[in-house]
């Protein structure tokens, strides 16, 4: 499906995903899983906090997208491309090679190295 998102930020360490995100990006992907589909790449930048504002009220509310499933596929047939970035920076889980297959275990460990809130809060 492809979405006009206007005012959307990628998550990063400057930008956490809010609990409630996260819990709606966790059932997301839950969902997929269910469905014996994997995502394959996880990460902050591929995720966005979509901020809008209720017509009804001057309340901000936020909503969380996933994008870019180029890497996504049936669990078993999907795999990693050829020359997979190995920057530290990414932090992919152990397992993830090059032409290997993606593992709904590697989604959830992606999913689970997000930067949150409430990571900070414990701070």
């Amino acid at each position: 499906m492809m979405e006009y998102i206007g005012d959307a930020t990628m998550v990063s360490d400057d930008n956490p995903l809010s609990v409630a995100n996260f819990g709606t990006l966790k059932t997301a992907v839950e969902a997929l899983h269910n469905e014996n589909l994997v995502h394959g790449d996880i990460r902050g930048c591929n995720v966005l906090q979509i901020l809008s504002t209720s017509a009804t009220s001057s309340q901000n509310t936020s909503r969380v997208a996933l994008i870019d499933f180029d890497c996504a596929g049936v669990v078993g047939q999907a795999r990693y491309p050829a020359f997979l970035n190995r920057s530290d920076e990414i932090g992919w889980p152990d397992g993830v090679l090059d032409l290997q297959p993606i593992a709904k275990e590697h989604d959830l460990a992606m999913l689970n190295n997000l930067p949150t809130d409430e990571q900070w809060e414990d701070l």
